[in-house]
């Protein structure tokens, strides 16, 4: 499975606010979040059987990490929160297919039905919590002022990306759930601390600490 880095920039993302029935996707490398699209390729016949069910009949799916990054969990090991996902693309290519989905929303899982042959579950959505405050804004600011320098220096940002995070308006939300997977790069566990963070606050609050990881290292080379 590979990540994409082409994100949706369009504000008016459907969003459920009851629990409803899902199919279940597991995700072994990556942890899907709200605003970013991923691009997976994927070879399990089961999951692959239900993706293309829910492609045809243009329903959402759930993306689930495993705790501890179990690579073959059972339904005991799934992590609780997930992300509603919406089903882009889905080519198939003899018994593989290449899958792009588009996060939507932070779920929180209530009960994992099956996982064969059927994977499915019923999710409950997530609301944040200080999404709009006047610290939320400065900390996206502040993080927007260090992300252009360090743009500039080391050209950080993905060519699709740099006009979206720098220039764009956007809710400080949004902002940094789109900037979880260039700060935890290949961190799953740190991916998915980040999506059960519903303080906007406190999701910023890491995304600065890890920026300055980021910084650290890039220092080095």
């Amino acid at each position: 499975m590979q990540q994409s880095e082409a994100n949706n920039d369009n504000e008016n993302i459907e969003r459920k606010n009851f629990s409803a029935k899902y199919t279940g996707v597991f995700l072994s490398n990556i942890v899907a979040v709200p605003y970013v699209n991923i691009t997976c390729d994927m070879h399990n016949v089961g999951e692959l059987k239900g993706l293309k069910e829910a492609y045809e009949r243009g329903e959402k799916v759930v993306l689930l990490a495993s705790k501890d990054c179990i690579p073959n969990p059972t339904i005991d090991d799934f992590c609780d929160i997930g992300c509603v996902c919406e089903i882009k693309q889905f080519r198939e290519n003899g018994q593989d297919a290449e899958v792009m989905m588009m996060g939507l929303q932070r779920v929180k899982v209530e009960k994992i039905h099956s996982i064969m042959p059927d994977f499915i579950l019923t999710a409950t959505p997530l609301s944040e919590v200080n999404a709009n405050t006047v610290l939320a804004f400065q900390k996206m600011n502040a993080v927007k002022g260090e992300l252009r320098e360090l743009n500039r220096k080391e050209r950080f940002l993905p060519p699709m990306l740099e006009n979206q995070l720098l220039n764009q308006d956007m809710d400080p939300g949004k902002f940094a759930d789109m900037m979880i997977h260039l700060v935890a790069k290949g961190d799953m566990k740190i991916q998915q601390s980040l999506l059960e963070m519903i303080d906007v606050e406190e999701r910023l609050n890491e995304i600065v600490r890890l920026m300055e990881n980021v910084k650290q290292v890039l220092a080095l080379k």
